[in-house]
């Protein structure tokens, strides 16, 4: 295959060209996706503030209805308070009968005192008529007895002592009226003391119910003292939650108030969403014209491309016409899906990560087989041993002879191959002087395998956009072939956005 390259000048100048050309179609390709994105999100915004607005809605309403209740309770309130107050006046009034009844009680129990203190001194009285009445007995009888000797003085006086019989009979009947008058003063006297018994021993019952009622008022009097307690605490209780009431129900008007601007508020995004919708509308129409426009200015390229040599990569969407285009800018897809950590990734990340090993060591076989030198920046598993053995069974070249005869150039991105001949520890250098190395020490077109990934471990995403095709110019001639290993579970949306729009070729590497 020929190497004959045309003037520098020109190939210089047409490398600016198809790099500003192809970076543009990358940023085009990134912007759509973007757009996309923010189509998606204008789409989500749009949904979560109509939703939000029907949400307000719906929460100013319940806060009003919610405002009213407690409106309603702060008046319940109101009243359970002032049907407290009443209650502490009633149980200050039934305080003040408790006492009154009291002091009531205490002076029966005083007049009962007295009475039964009259009765006892009524007692000792009958208690001397009945001495009284046994003396006038015992006169009587005595009485009785001189009269009946008096008769019978008089009957041996004969007729000189009937005038002494007669006051002897008077005597006599004098004596019988008072003993008929002593034994009336004895009935009248037992009935006097039965009655009195009887006042006695109800007096004894009235002491001690006036006793027992005393004990109770002074028991009424101790539990409505309880009571009032209880209920001034209560109206304490009553006040505080109707004035916390109060306060919640000026709260709740404060909310619905809020809620009603936050939905009012949320109702203007939904408009300032679709007035977006709509400009992102126009702006997706101006891509489009832009994207053909630079489609129309590639057509140079890709005629050019078309007449290119062809390089076999063993892979079948690259290979289909015969192999990728020298010159061309190309992107393998895959998704490792953490197949770095096999221990956590399991045994189809395992898989995964052998598929892009295989299929990477092949395009270096193929590529080496065909004549050309190649650029590798290995995965993160791909090593020594997979290399060697697919470049043997593949283009039957050992690993040390091709890196030794400068035709296989190894950049190192992790530091975990040995240090060899070719072998650029990228870690203790840059990928730009790597590239220079290659450039000033290999003698025939390159093919260039870039692990996207990697360069993003190794100096971050703004580096990697910067780098991207910055340095073609420089360190790649028109011949030389790129493809770029875009691992999907590693590298951001937009970056894969970037080379896929920017490539001349995809394919994917599946499982």
């Amino acid at each position: 295959m020929s190497t004959d390259r045309p003037d520098t000048t020109e190939v210089a100048q047409r490398d600016i060209e198809d790099g500003l050309i192809a970076n543009a179609q990358g940023a085009v390709g990134v912007v759509h996706s973007t757009s996309q994105s923010v189509d998606s999100q204008l789409d989500e915004i749009g949904g979560a503030a109509s939703t939000q607005v029907e949400d307000m809605e719906a929460v100013a309403e319940d806060v009003t209805d919610l405002s009213a209740t407690v409106q309603e309770v702060a008046a319940s309130a109101d009243e359970v308070s002032r049907t407290a107050e009443r209650a502490t006046e009633a149980a200050a009034s039934g305080r003040d009968a408790t006492g009154e009844a009291a002091t009531a009680m205490a002076e029966a129990a005083a007049s009962t005192e007295r009475v039964a203190d009259r009765m006892e001194a009524l007692e000792a009285q009958i208690g001397r008529i009945d001495e009284v009445v046994d003396v006038i007995d015992r006169i009587a009888d005595e009485t009785n007895l001189l009269a009946l000797n008096a008769s019978i003085e008089a009957a041996r006086a004969d007729e000189g002592g009937d005038g002494f019989g007669v006051v002897a009979d008077e005597i006599k009947a004098l004596a019988a009226e008072s003993r008929s008058r002593t034994e009336e003063i004895e009935s009248a006297v037992d009935e006097v003391r039965d009655l009195t018994d009887d006042v006695s021993h109800a007096l004894d019952a009235a002491v001690a119910a006036v006793e027992s009622g005393t004990d109770a008022v002074a028991t009424a009097e101790s539990e409505l003292d309880v009571v009032d307690d209880e209920i001034q605490s209560a109206a304490t209780g009553v006040e505080e939650v109707s004035h916390a009431v109060s306060q919640g129900a000026a709260a709740s008007s404060r909310v619905a108030d809020r809620t009603r601007n936050t939905a009012e508020v949320a109702g203007e995004i939904e408009t300032s969403v679709a007035r977006i919708r709509d400009e992102r509308a126009q702006t997706t129409d101006l891509l489009e014209e832009i994207d053909d426009a630079l489609s129309s200015a590639r057509r140079q390229r890709d005629e050019r491309l078309a007449r290119a040599p062809r390089i076999p990569t063993g892979i079948d969407d690259f290979d289909d016409d015969g192999g990728l285009p020298a010159g061309s800018r190309n992107v393998l897809l895959a998704d490792r899906g953490g197949a770095g950590d096999i221990a956590a990734g399991g045994a189809a990340n395992r898989t995964a990560a052998d598929a892009i090993d295989d299929a990477v060591a092949g395009i270096c076989a193929a590529a080496l087989e065909a004549g050309w030198a190649v650029s590798l920046s290995p995965t993160t598993t791909l090593d020594r041993a997979t290399l060697r053995s697919v470049l043997r069974r593949d283009a039957g070249v050992t690993l040390t002879d091709a890196l030794t005869t400068d035709r296989l150039f190894v950049l190192d991105l992790f530091g975990t191959w040995e240090s060899e001949e070719n072998v650029i520890d990228v870690t203790t250098t840059t990928l730009s002087r790597a590239n220079d190395r290659i450039a000033a020490e290999r003698d025939r077109p390159c093919v260039v395998i870039g692990n996207i990934a990697g360069e993003l471990d190794l100096m971050g995403e703004a580096a990697v956009r910067e780098n991207t095709y910055a340095n073609d110019g420089d360190t790649l001639g028109d011949d030389d072939l790129v493809v770029n290993v875009v691992d999907e579970s590693a590298v951001p949306d937009q970056l894969q956005s970037f080379y896929r729009g920017a490539a001349d070729g995809v394919s994917r590497v599946d499982r």
